[in-house]
């Protein structure tokens, strides 16, 4: 168990290096006002990871929660069936955030089983 002056130290560090990240590069910055919608996700079809009918114009941070408790989700940036097999897999109630640091691309969405309900928010 790490003591209280342990604790205290790893602080310290923690802020040196959030200053000296760059204000653009912060792990907590964004680019636009963040937007969150649920989508729900078959295995038919390939759903768009976004809020809204299409990409937020300017986003930077995509992130998609898979709010299942028993089935897999698959995300790629092709709407192909293709990422129902090779797309990258999203467990059940785990997160992930995919960092767009020049430029936004599409990111699809299929379910490996029956329709699953997810998280999306752009920022």
């Amino acid at each position: 168990m790490p003591s209280a002056s342990d604790m205290a130290r790893l602080s310290s560090r923690m802020g040196d290096i959030n200053a000296s990240i760059g204000k653009d590069q912060r792990l907590d910055s964004v680019n636009i006002s963040p937007v969150t919608a649920r989508l729900t996700v078959t295995s038919s079809v390939s759903v768009l990871a976004a809020a809204g009918a299409s990409d937020a114009t300017g986003r930077k941070r995509l992130r998609i929660r898979n709010l299942d408790d028993s089935i897999q989700i698959r995300y790629g940036a092709s709407s192909a069936s293709a990422i129902y097999q090779l797309g990258t897999p999203i467990e059940p109630g785990e997160t992930v955030i995919i960092d767009f640091p020049n430029s936004s691309f599409s990111v699809y969405l299929r379910s490996q089983g029956y329709a699953v309900e997810t998280e999306v928010t752009e920022s």
